[in-house]
């Protein structure tokens, strides 16, 4: 399954869940390169966590860094912006 998508992943969250989402990304960005996906990350600071994939929200703190992965990997899917054979 090769995407050849470029996504936007915006967080805002508290400092200590910035924290981990960022590190999670870097944990999972070479997988998430492997399948064929880009993802451009910008961080705020906020009282709750809130997650925009692709112009999608999702509120809350996945449970780990794969239910991450699995996030963006299925907004990939539907709404990636697909790039052609030149990147």
């Amino acid at each position: 399954m090769l995407l050849n998508s470029r996504l936007t992943l915006r967080i805002c969250a508290p400092e200590y869940y910035v924290y981990t989402l960022t590190e999670w990304i870097k944990y999972i960005r070479p997988t998430l390169e492997e399948l064929g996906v880009s993802v451009d990350v910008s961080v705020d600071r906020c009282g709750s966590v809130v997650l925009v994939i692709c112009g999608r929200t999702y509120e809350g703190l996945p449970d780990n860094e794969g239910a991450l992965l699995e996030l963006i990997l299925s907004v990939a899917e539907k709404c990636g912006n697909r790039l052609d054979a030149r990147g």
